[in-house]
């Protein structure tokens, strides 16, 4: 399964991995879609500012019987495969943290520094891309991650 922001991370498929469907965006709002084997459907989100009372009980109310769990999208019925990796090995790519790009905070003759979000915890972070240089050249450079 997947799941894209904005048409972010449409291709990082992942088994056993958790998605937080409503980040916090501080600039427009998401397009979530969720990706499964062929299948596309977009979870439209209500706004908040219309029943900010209630979701604000909503919320409390869920973080109090589970403190430290994001919801599940076991309610879909998808059906993943264990993870093979044992916990003292590196991870595969297919375990990495998955980022996406919120905006872009600045630039500068080193390179760029956007601000990103873990999709799995929704933890915010600054992420830079630097220049790979080309001094001897005499050419541009050029964008490396």
């Amino acid at each position: 399964m997947a799941v894209s922001y904005g048409g972010q991370a449409e291709k990082e498929v992942r088994h056993h991995f958790t998605w937080i469907l409503d980040l916090k965006r501080e600039m427009g709002k998401w397009e979530i879609q969720v990706h499964v084997r062929g299948l596309r459907f977009k979870v439209d989100l209500a706004s908040h500012e219309t029943c900010k009372a209630k979701h604000d009980k909503n919320v409390q109310d869920f973080l109090q019987d589970n403190p430290t769990a994001p919801p599940s999208l076991d309610v879909l019925g998808i059906q993943s495969h264990t993870a093979t990796a044992q916990c003292s090995q590196p991870l595969t790519p297919r375990q990495l943290p998955i980022y996406i790009c919120e905006r872009k905070l600045g630039t500068g003759s080193f390179g760029s520094v956007d601000k990103v979000i873990d999709v799995s915890t929704g933890a915010i972070f600054a992420r830079k891309e630097f220049y790979e240089s080309q001094w001897g050249k005499g050419g541009n450079r050029r964008k490396t991650d």
